[in-house]
């Protein structure tokens, strides 16, 4: 009895269309309809050079910022990546020194949109 009443209530129900969500990192993220861009860079010196952490207005997917899309004096460089839980922060580990010109350019938000490129000069 139990069983046919739900059958019905599933039957019964309104399709709704799927929410676009993307892999789970630590937060739940779906697509957005604002564009995302990148609101800052910052440097502190540490004992092997830089640490700079590059700050962003919403989530980016972590696969698109790499070392070829961070450049450091216009040339990719050896560096150590990682983000933030809410995927807003991308902080870079260098042996670079200053001052230097740094570039972000070719990422991607979860849902696919490009954030448009940005330089700035750390000095």
């Amino acid at each position: 009895m139990l069983f046919s009443s739900l059958f019905c209530y599933a039957q019964q129900r309104p399709n709704f269309a799927p929410v676009e969500s993307q892999s789970y990192r630590g937060q739940r993220t779906s697509g957005t309809e604002k564009t995302v861009v990148v609101q800052g860079i910052g440097a502190q010196k540490s004992e092997n050079g830089l640490i700079i952490d590059v700050r962003f207005s919403g989530a980016v997917d972590p696969r698109t910022f790499t070392s070829s899309n961070f450049l450091i004096n216009g040339k990719p460089s050896n560096t150590k990546i990682s983000f933030n839980r809410e995927g807003t922060v991308a902080r870079v580990l260098t042996n670079i020194n200053l001052p230097c010109r740094v570039t972000v350019q070719n990422v991607k938000t979860y849902d696919g949109k490009a954030i448009p490129s940005f330089s700035k000069e750390l000095k």
